[in-house]
C-alpha cells in the first residue's frame, strides 16, 4: 500500500486503482475481473492509521463506479458497462464494510445511498443473488433498512 501511494500521491485519486481491483478482460467476450484474493489480502491487513487510506479510496472509486453521468467518469472507467461497475462497486462496498468495521467504524453510507436512490443497482444486485457474497444480503436489507429511517427522520425535521 505504501509503496502504491508514494508512487501516485502527486496525483491521488481512485484513478490509481484502474486495473487493481477489476480489470477488463478484452477478450472474444469481454467480461470485468474482480480480484477478490487482493481485496480479502487488504482485509487482513492490520487495522491501522496508513491501512485507513484504503477505505478513502475505495469510497472515491465506489462514488465513480455508482456515477449515473457517464459524461463524468474518468476515461478509463468507460470501458466498463454499467451492470460491470455495479458489480464492481458491490463488491468494494461489501468489502468496505468490512475493512472499516474492523477498524471500528462501519462505512455504509455510500451503499445505503445507492440501494435507496438507484434502483437498476439494487434490482442488480438482488438478480445476482449477492453475487454470494457472505452476508452481503443481510447487510443490503440492514443499510437500506437504515438509510430509510435516516430519510424518514431528515425529511420530518425539515418540514
Amino acid at each position: 500500500m505504501a509503496d502504491m501511494l508514494k508512487g501516485y500521491t502527486p496525483v491521488g485519486g481512485p484513478w490509481m486503482l484502474d486495473n487493481t481491483v477489476a480489470c477488463k478482460k478484452k477478450t472474444k467476450h469481454p467480461k470485468v475481473e474482480i480480484r477478490e484474493g487482493l481485496l480479502k489480502s487488504i482485509l487482513k491487513q492490520p487495522a491501522t492509521e496508513e491501512n485507513k487510506e484504503w477505505e478513502i479510496l475505495f469510497n472515491d472509486y465506489i462514488d465513480y463506479l455508482l456515477n449515473e453521468e457517464e459524461q463524468k467518469l474518468p476515461m478509463w472507467m468507460t470501458e466498463f458497462t454499467k451492470k460491470e461497475r455495479y458489480k464492481v462497486a458491490a463488491y468494494l462496498c461489501y468489502y468496505l464494510y468490512k475493512i472499516s468495521k474492523k477498524n471500528g467504524f462501519t462505512d455504509t453510507s455510500l451503499l445505503g445511498h445507492a440501494l435507496y436512490y438507484n434502483n437498476a443497482f439494487y434490482k442488480y444486485i438482488v438478480d445476482q443473488h449477492y453475487f454470494n457474497l457472505p452476508g452481503f444480503e443481510a447487510l443490503c436489507y440492514k443499510v437500506y433498512d437504515d438509510y430509510d429511517t435516516e430519510v424518514k427522520i431528515r425529511t420530518h425535521q425539515d418540514e
